[in-house]
C-alpha cells in the first residue's frame, strides 16, 4: 500500500591509480538504495480499535480472566466499562520514498615492505529519505500561562489521539578520517591496527531507537532542532589486534627437540587493545510538560556540562541544566538532542594458545583467555534525568576481567 518509487537511480564509479611501485590511490562514488528493515509494514496490523499498554507483573499476577481491562486503560465519564482514551493510530505515507545514500572514499596506500601496509583514508557518506515516525494531530504549545486549553483542545484533530506516520523525512551525514597498518603474517607476526577520527549526525538514528534517544521528534513542527550527533557516532576510536607466534620449538629461531618441543613449542600470544570515545545520550526529559508522547526538555544555563574535577560521582555537572523556568510549560526547552557523551571505552584482551601435534592429522589444542586483562573499570551511562538525584553520578560498570580456558582435539 505504498506507491512504487521509479526513481531509484544507483550510478557507482570507482578509480584505481598506482603512481609508483609502492604506492595504491583509489577513489570511489556510489548511489545505494535500500528498504528499512524494522517492521513498519507488519505494524500497520496494530491499527485494531485503538491501542493502549499494559505490563504484566510476573511476580505478582495482575492480570486475571476475570477483569481482564482492570489495570489498563482510564477513567470515561458516564461508563461504567472498560474505558480507553483517544485511538491512535499508526499509519504509512503512501507516497514514501527509497530512503538513499550517497557514499564516498579516497584511499591511499603504502607498501612499507613486502608484508606490511600503511593506509590512510577518508570516508563520507551523505544519507536522505530515511525512515522515521512523523507524529501528525500534536498538540500545539500554550501560548503563555493564561492558555488552560486541554490538549485535546490544542490538537488539530480531537476525536483521535496521536497519529504515527512512518515517513521518509531523515537526513543524516558521516565524515571519518582512518590510518591503519596491517601486516600479514611472517616472521610469526600478524597485526593490524586502525585509528578513527570520525563526526556521525541526523535527525534520528533509527525507526526503532536504542535507549537514550528519541522515538518521536521533541517538536514534530520543527525537525531541524532534532540535528545533532548520530545515536552510534564515536569521535575517536583505536584498534589494535595482534597474533605472535613465540620462537620456540621444532622449525623455529630457537629451535628445540623432544621433550623440550612438546612444552616450549606451538605457543602463540594474542592481544586486542580497544580505545573508544563514548555515545550521545539525551538529557533527561522533563515528563508530558506540553503535548502526549513527546517530553519537554530542560534549558541550558552556559554552564559546561564537563565538570573540572570531574569523577565517577560527577561525571556531567547538573548545573549546566535548569528546570526551573515556569515558562517550560508552554516553551521548549532550548537544550538538543544527544546533547552529552557516555564514558569512553578501554580494554585489553589477551589469550595464550599452544598447539601440540600428537600423530599424523592428530593434535591438541590448549586456549588461555583473558577478557579485560588489566581488569580496568569500562563504567555504563549515569542517570541523565536532571531531575533525578544520582544525575551524572557513576553507579555500576561493565563486566569486569573474565577469564576461561579451553581445550580441543583436533583429528
Amino acid at each position: 500500500m505504498v506507491k512504487r518509487d521509479n526513481n531509484d537511480f544507483a550510478p557507482r564509479i570507482g578509480l584505481s591509480y598506482r603512481p609508483a611501485e609502492s604506492w595504491t590511490v583509489r577513489a570511489g562514488l556510489g548511489t545505494f538504495y535500500v528498504q528499512d528493515i524494522a517492521e513498519t509494514r507488519f505494524d500497520l496490523s496494530r491499527n485494531l480499535g485503538g491501542r493502549s499498554q499494559f505490563t504484566a507483573d510476573s511476580e505478582k499476577p495482575n492480570a486475571n480472566l476475570s477483569d481482564p481491562f482492570k489495570n489498563e486503560g482510564g477513567v470515561c465519564s458516564n461508563w461504567s466499562g472498560p474505558c480507553q482514551g483517544p485511538t491512535s493510530m499508526l499509519t504509512n505515507n503512501t507516497n514514501r520514498r527509497t530512503p538513499y545514500m550517497i557514499q564516498w572514499i579516497l584511499n591511499v596506500q603504502k607498501q612499507l615492505d613486502k608484508d606490511t601496509v600503511l593506509e590512510l583514508a577518508y570516508t563520507g557518506n551523505s544519507a536522505h529519505k530515511l525512515e522515521l515516525f512523523r507524529v501528525w494531530n500534536t498538540p500545539v504549545n500554550r501560548t503563555g500561562p493564561n492558555d488552560s486549553r486541554s490538549l485535546l483542545q490544542r490538537s488539530p484533530f480531537p476525536g483521535y489521539g496521536q497519529i504515527y506516520t512512518v515517513d521518509s523525512q531523515g537526513n543524516s551525514d558521516y565524515e571519518g578520517l582512518s590510518l591503519k597498518g596491517t601486516r600479514r603474517f611472517a616472521k610469526g607476526l600478524t597485526y593490524l591496527s586502525a585509528f578513527t577520527w570520525s563526526n556521525a549526525m541526523d535527525q534520528g538514528s533509527a525507526i526503532r531507537n536504542n535507549t537514550g534517544d528519541n522515538q518521536f521528534a521533541t517538536d514534530n513542527y520543527n525537525f531541524h532542532r532534532e540535528h545533532a550527533l548520530s545515536q552510534f557516532h564515536t569521535g575517536r576510536r583505536w584498534v589494535t589486534s595482534l597474533l605472535y607466534e613465540l620462537p620456540f620449538g621444532e622449525g623455529k629461531r630457537l629451535a628445540s627437540g623432544g621433550i623440550a618441543n612438546k612444552i616450549l613449542g606451538g605457543w602463540q600470544a594474542g592481544s586486542i587493545v580497544t580505545f573508544s570515545d563514548g555515545t550521545p545520550i539525551n538529557v533527561g526529559q522533563l515528563g508530558d510538560t506540553l503535548v502526549i508522547g513527546t517530553p519537554n526538555v530542560p534549558d541550558a544555563t552556559g554552564i559546561s556540562p564537563i565538570p573540572t574535577d570531574r569523577s565517577p560521582d560527577k561525571f556531567w555537572n547538573v548545573a549546566a541544566f535548569s528546570n526551573a523556568d515556569p515558562n517550560l510549560a508552554y516553551r521548549f526547552g532550548n537544550t538538543g538532542r544527544n546533547l552529552l557523551l557516555t564514558p569512553g571505552f578501554a580494554q585489553w584482551d589477551f589469550s595464550m594458545t599452544k598447539a601440540t601435534r600428537i600423530r599424523e592429522g592428530h593434535s591438541f589444542e590448549f586456549r588461555y583467555e583473558v577478557f579485560d586483562f588489566i581488569n580496568h573499570p569500562n563504567y555504563n551511562p549515569p542517570s541523565a534525568d536532571i531531575q533525578s538525584s544520582t544525575f551524572g553520578k557513576i553507579t555500576s560498570a561493565r563486566t569486569m576481567r573474565e577469564m576461561q580456558f579451553g581445550f580441543k582435539y583436533i583429528f
